[in-house]
C-alpha cells in the first residue's frame, strides 16, 4: 500500500509520471475501475461502499495460480525471517 499524497518514490520511481484523476461521486454515483488500476480512496462523508471484483471463468486458472505463488512466497519469506531471528538469538 502507498498514500498517494506522500509517495514512497524509492519503491515506485516512477510515480511522478502517472497521470491522476480525482473523482468526487455524488449521491447515486458509480465508479468503475479498470482491473490493473492503481487506486485510492478517501471518503469525505458518511458513505456505504461496495467492492465486486470480477473474474470471468477463463481467467480462473491464471488468477489462481497467482494467488498460490503469492501465498507460498510470503510462506517462504516469513520461514526465512524467523530462521533469522533464530540465528541472533542469544544462547544462554
Amino acid at each position: 500500500p502507498s498514500d498517494v499524497r506522500e509517495p514512497d518514490r524509492l519503491k515506485y520511481p516512477t510515480f511522478d509520471f502517472a497521470t491522476p484523476y480525482e473523482v468526487v461521486l455524488q449521491p447515486g454515483d458509480l465508479l468503475f475501475v479498470p482491473a490493473g488500476w492503481a487506486h485510492q480512496v478517501e471518503c469525505v462523508d458518511d458513505s456505504i461502499s461496495l467492492t465486486h471484483n470480477f473474474l470471468p471463468q477463463q481467467n480462473f486458472a491464471a488468477v489462481r495460480a497467482c494467488l498460490l505463488a503469492n501465498r507460498l512466497g510470503k510462506t517462504v519469506q516469513a520461514r526465512q525471517d524467523s530462521e533469522k531471528d533464530a540465528d541472533h538469538t542469544p544462547s544462554e
